[in-house]
């Protein structure tokens, strides 16, 4: 039973709700809400990890060696088997989380406020040249270890009894090609726990720092592209704003659609209160090759002519929680158009148990000189 503890008048909300239950692993596991970090990995402990870093390279060394073709990643659109990788950051254990399933990392981060989904880490594609990726959770520090290596997970198995092995987390590639980079692996000597990052500016960091080992390459990813990285003159980020509303202006009834997903993820790669305007069809296609098969469109998408219209898409970054935004009204005055929201958010004294997650939004409006979005706050 989705409800708050407190009496809530009903609201017809125009999203989805995702209700914080179920999955196969319990949320506090999975966090490691209980564990407490060691203050440094014992010498006969570190050895042994360092047996499995070491057979984890030796098997990639083995597997490019001996592979005969070139692996391509290719651009969005990407076939239909793929997913997108989040990382979570575990204050407490100070370790990180990842996985590709948003019901888990929902769950997740509604069941523990104190963790911190980080949003996508990288993108992994389920092709014949891919390879699982083991998941152990360690129930001595409360973290998890991934590992795309046979031979390490059989050594996890008989030498470390305290990781639990839950199976495969996702697929990855063993092997380099164009279009993949090395998800980089490193370890906490401190902390005992491991980092993996796709990110060279990310992994350089760490290796200046003292307390972690570089373990090399964890295994092959495809970067997370994120849609701050649609680089088109029909694109525009437009921020949003506490002005009230145009007075007096005329109301409009602009043509709209949705689409059901996360566009681009989360609020890390989706600038925060911030929405897309698609001024020419280059710009459309450019978005629906960027989010394509992260975000579907679930209505008839109408004719657009660009000359005198343009498509406003709001709620892209799409973050789930008690609260949402949906759109109220639209507004024009001379050459503004005003798209104000409505942004429900709980009271203070409201604890909610649903999740709410917002449908991204798309408006065909006026070519005008000027677009603005007006954010209304009401609490429930």
């Amino acid at each position: 039973m989705i409800r708050c503890v407190k009496l809530v008048s009903a609201l017809v909300l125009v999203g989805g709700l995702l209700v914080a239950c179920g999955g196969s692993k319990d949320p506090a596991q999975t966090s490691g809400a209980t564990a407490v970090p060691s203050s440094a990995t014992s010498a006969q402990a570190l050895a042994v990890q360092q047996v499995g870093a070491n057979l984890n390279a030796q098997e990639l060394q083995r597997l490019a060696s001996k592979s005969t073709t070139t692996q391509v990643a290719e651009p969005p659109p990407w076939f239909s088997s793929y997913s997108v990788v989040f990382r979570v950051y575990n204050p407490r254990t100070r370790g990180y989380f990842f996985t590709n399933s948003r019901a888990e990392l929902d769950q997740l981060v509604f069941a523990q406020p104190d963790v911190k989904s980080e949003g996508p880490a990288f993108v992994v594609l389920n092709d014949p040249n891919a390879r699982p990726v083991y998941r152990f959770y360690d129930a001595q520090r409360g973290v998890h270890f991934y590992t795309i290596s046979e031979a390490e997970r059989a050594h996890v198995v008989a030498n470390l009894p305290r990781f639990s092995y839950e199976g495969i987390a996702f697929m990855a590639h063993a092997v380099p090609g164009a279009g993949y980079v090395p998800l980089y692996r490193f370890f906490s000597v401190r902390d005992g726990v491991h980092f993996y990052t796709a990110s060279p500016v990310e992994a350089a960091a760490v290796r200046a720092q003292s307390t972690y080992l570089d373990e090399g390459i964890a295994f092959y990813v495809m970067p997370e592209p994120g849609l701050m990285q649609i680089a088109d003159a029909g694109l525009a980020w437009i921020s949003e704003q506490d002005s009230p509303p145009l007075s007096p202006a005329e109301v409009l009834d602009p043509v709209s659609f949705r689409g059901t997903g996360f566009a681009f993820g989360s609020a890390s790669h989706t600038p925060a209160r911030q929405h897309l305007l698609i001024r020419d069809a280059q710009g459309w296609q450019s978005f629906l090759d960027s989010t394509a098969g992260d975000m579907t469109l679930i209505d008839p998408v109408p004719a657009v002519d660009f000359s005198t219209q343009q498509i406003l898409a709001l709620n892209l970054a799409n973050t789930s929680g008690c609260g949402g935004d949906r759109m109220l009204q639209t507004l024009r005055s001379g050459s503004v158009v005003q798209v104000v929201v409505e942004n429900f958010v709980p009271a203070p004294d409201v604890m909610c148990t649903a999740i709410y997650q917002p449908l991204p939004q798309f408006l065909v409006i006026p070519r005008t000189e000027t677009v603005q979005v007006t954010r209304l706050s009401l609490a429930f």
